[in-house]
């Protein structure tokens, strides 16, 4: 009788000690998606607003009207088009993130697209103010991915290019 004793409780303690090796494994897992996702939601925020400060130092109402891109670009990728498939969208940056810092790239380092579009109605187009729609997403690796929107308005004047920031989103 000891002995059966002896044996059940070493069975349910090996399957006590499994399901806690099973919890723990889950919790690190979960841990680092959360990691990675966080590391992707700043990676297309950052995207966005390079986006705008490069806007703000170039000629952006020829950007806007001619689909321009940005110096921050790796190959070729298609000209227009978003994820979720918002219409008068242009990339208009794209590639490593490391790239985008100027950094030495990581193996684990995001893709970053930034999609750009002119916003502006006909009617209140200006040659020195117009509004302009920027996408941004963070691709990670196994099937990450994070992506922001923001509108800005562009004022041009004697002092230079005023950017101010009108709305921003984070996307699923």
């Amino acid at each position: 009788m000891p002995l059966v004793l002896t044996i059940m409780l070493g069975v349910v303690l090996a399957a006590l000690g499994s399901a806690m090796a099973i919890a723990a494994t889950t919790e690190t897992m979960i841990a680092g998606a959360y990691r990675d996702g966080t590391a992707l939601f700043y990676a297309a925020d950052a995207a966005a607003e390079f986006a705008m400060d490069e806007l703000a130092r170039s000629d952006w109402p020829d950007t806007l009207d001619t689909g321009g891109r940005s110096t921050f670009i790796d190959g070729d990728a298609p000209r227009s088009g978003t994820p979720d498939g918002a219409p008068g969208y242009e990339v208009y940056a794209y590639g490593p993130f490391g790239d985008m810092l100027n950094r030495t790239s990581r193996a684990v380092d995001p893709y970053v697209i930034v999609w750009l579009a002119d916003l502006t109605e006909s009617s209140d187009a200006t040659a020195s103010e117009r509004i302009a729609g920027i996408q941004a997403t963070a691709f990670g690796h196994a099937g990450g991915r994070r992506s922001v929107a923001l509108t800005a308005r562009l004022t041009s004047s004697e002092a230079g290019v005023v950017v101010e920031r009108l709305s921003w989103t984070q996307n699923p």
